[in-house]
């Protein structure tokens, strides 16, 4: 083992240039399935929140009783209710643009509406909510959160349907352009390998310092996938201000990545060495 190391990482002082390239192009591949898979899990994470948060905001018009007009909605579509008043919702409105002095104008003349939010269980029963709404001349205006779920829902069907086969090309991809690099370097070293045959020494004798310095080459470019796509992660968890899921979620991954790049070098350095050994 320890002479396999010691080949291994000779070979890798050697050819700075092919090594480079090898471990490059094992972490090229690997950080954009990282950014992948990281998107994939948050566009999920989304949806699921907006499924948990699915509702029917119903703007009252000018002179409606919000109070009243809330026991009927509560009664007739049985499902729970809340109010919130043109004053209620002016306030959450200057909370949220704090600092805003112009907006302070608006406490002389509340252009807002008195709002009743209906929490409908699913999606189904949202649709149903809004067609039993429209018969009712007391609203002026329906908003619906069920079509922004419908559309992350739809997203996130098509990506989790296409995700196994973008997974597999990745890795492929990986697997195949690193033994390529890798190969490169084996090539100029077909002599050698014939005079080891020649000499009585085993397959496994010759092949061993070669899959050590693949599994080298993808273990380090899956160190630096991993470091890179950990702190782009943590950049875009800062700027999104933890509308993402938290870094921490993904504890697991600079792990796998770094699994992945040892055992794309391993492979793809096995599969360089059987075809070169057969020329």
């Amino acid at each position: 083992m320890i002479r396999c190391m010691r080949e291994a990482a000779s070979s890798i002082v050697k050819q700075p240039g092919r090594s480079t390239a090898a471990a490059g192009t094992a972490g090229l591949l690997l950080i954009f399935f990282g950014m992948f898979f990281l998107a994939f899990q948050n566009l999920h994470y989304v949806t699921a929140a907006v499924e948990r948060n699915i509702d029917v905001k119903v703007f009252l018009k000018e002179g409606t009783d919000p109070e009243n007009m809330a026991d009927i909605l509560e009664e007739d579509l049985q499902h729970p209710v809340r109010i919130i008043t043109k004053e209620q919702g002016l306030e959450d409105m200057l909370a949220f643009y704090e600092g805003e002095e112009y907006l302070e104008a608006l406490r002389a003349d509340n252009p807002l509406n008195d709002v009743i939010v209906i929490y409908p269980e699913t999606l189904e029963a949202v649709k149903k909510s809004v067609q039993l709404l429209e018969k009712y001349k007391e609203i002026e205006a329906i908003y619906d959160s069920g079509d922004h779920y419908e559309k992350f829902s739809g997203i996130n069907d098509a990506v989790h349907s296409w995700g196994g086969a973008v997974t597999a090309g990745f890795g492929a991809g990986t697997f195949l352009l690193t033994g390529i690099v890798i190969s490169t370097g084996f090539g100029a070293r077909k002599r050698e390998i014939r005079t080891m045959r020649m000499l009585g020494a085993t397959s496994g004798f010759i092949w061993r310092p070669y899959i050590t310095e693949g599994v080298f080459l993808g273990a380090a470019g899956g160190l630096a996938a991993a470091v890179c796509v950990h702190f782009t992660y943590e950049r875009v968890y800062q700027l999104s201000e933890g509308m993402v899921l938290a870094p921490n979620s993904f504890w697991w991954t600079s792990g796998a990545l770094i699994i992945a790049g040892t055992a794309a070098g391993a492979g793809g350095s096995l599969a360089a060495f059987l075809r070169l050994s057969r020329t």
